[in-house]
């Protein structure tokens, strides 16, 4: 069961999580060679893909100068990111080969999906449906579901893009073989 079932959860257990993912990070800086990039099927796909997305989130924003409270801020909304492709049908998003361009359009209601979803949950940080809704938007403008520009898109919802996109092309995918890390 999962919220996109109706299972009631609380930000405050999301926020446990990421800040003790914060912690191992800052304990043990290699934690990111463990991602695990084997290719799932079904929701599992999502749910990887979320932790590992989220986990090399927190390494950027760490990086880039965050104070502790931001990083699990953004650690948080990386984990929820693309909650809203639960509501997609599988068949759709583990398709083998390419979508057709309805199936696409499906596709690119998840983060209007996500951000009813994260509406849901109490005692998460404001950014989270933001990042949500704002991660799969593009600086040139050619993102969803807005096609907001440079100067619309929350500086965390950027951070989001730069490591779903990096973790997507070193993921074994149902149309594609795994890029190599310094390739993607």
């Amino acid at each position: 069961s999962t919220i996109a079932d109706g299972e009631k959860i609380d930000g405050n257990l999301i926020r446990k999580i990421v800040e003790e993912f914060v912690d191992i990070f800052i304990t043990d800086k290699n934690i990111l060679l463990n991602l695990s990039l084997s290719h799932c099927k079904d929701n599992i796909y999502i749910y990887n893909h979320a932790l590992n997305v989220s986990l090399l989130t927190i390494n950027i924003a760490a990086a880039l100068g965050y104070s502790r409270k931001q990083v699990v801020e953004i650690g948080i909304g990386s984990l929820l990111f693309d909650i809203g492709m639960l509501l997609i049908p599988k068949q759709i998003y583990m398709k083998e080969g390419k979508l057709t361009k309805s199936e696409r359009y499906e596709v690119q209601k998840h983060p209007v999906l996500g951000l009813h979803l994260l509406e849901r949950i109490p005692n998460l940080p404001i950014s989270a449906p933001l990042i949500a809704y704002q991660s799969h938007e593009r600086e040139n403008t050619k993102g969803y579901p807005k096609r907001r520009g440079k100067l619309l898109i929350h500086d965390y919802s950027k951070i989001v893009q730069i490591a779903d996109i990096f973790v997507a092309l070193i993921s074994i995918r149902t149309y594609r073989e795994a890029f190599m890390p310094y390739k993607a």
